[in-house]
């Protein structure tokens, strides 16, 4: 859920789109484990690369998409 109302602040939507449900709570067809994380600190050290934090990651997409045509 943070994630989602993470990207509802930076592109300006109303969190009260969201509807945060558990996923204990959900009927999936096949299992799901708890924690469906990706730690990439590995792949990062590997490249030699510091990932952005999500949050200036989604700004730098909305500034990106505000430059399309037709947006």
């Amino acid at each position: 859920h943070g994630f989602a109302a993470l990207f509802c602040r930076v592109f300006g939507f109303s969190e009260e789109l969201l509807d945060p449900v558990l996923m204990a709570n959900m009927r999936f067809q096949a299992p799901r484990p708890v924690d469906s994380s990706l730690d990439s600190s590995r792949l990062a050290g590997l490249l030699g690369i510091k990932p952005l934090p999500v949050s200036e990651g989604f700004e730098r997409l909305r500034a990106e998409y505000s430059g399309v045509p037709g947006r």
